[in-house]
């Protein structure tokens, strides 16, 4: 009988730690991130680590500074999907891991960003 339930145990592990590994690691986050989108929108997203956070400054490139970046600005967590978000306000940039970018959804657009060079 403890025999069986130590196995127990270790298949209850093995399946939430697959599921943990498919988000991206927090180093593959951290860096500028070039965002486009639609009517000349164009910002980037500076993104640094502090523990499990992630700090988000930006810089407004879209003409007329509408303040669309600015929206981006502030402190995140990281999901289980492994997008990051952003409290009660309920920011979330969504993290595609097959083409390394991150996509948001705000004013009836959507904003891609990709790892600057």
């Amino acid at each position: 009988m403890k025999r069986l339930a130590f196995g127990a145990k270790v298949l209850a592990v093995v399946p939430l730690t697959v599921v943990l590994s498919c988000g991206p690691s927090g180093s593959q986050l951290v860096g500028k991130w070039d965002g486009t989108g639609p009517e000349s929108f164009h910002c980037i997203l500076d993104i640094s680590q502090n523990g499990d956070n992630f700090a988000i400054k930006t810089e407004n490139f879209t003409p007329g500074g509408s303040g669309r970046c600015d929206h981006f600005s502030g402190i995140y967590t990281m999901t289980k999907e492994g997008n990051l978000a952003r409290g009660a306000e309920g920011v979330v940039l969504s993290f595609d891991k097959s083409k390394n970018q991150f996509s948001n959804y705000q004013f009836q657009e959507w904003l891609y960003f990709t790892k600057a060079q």
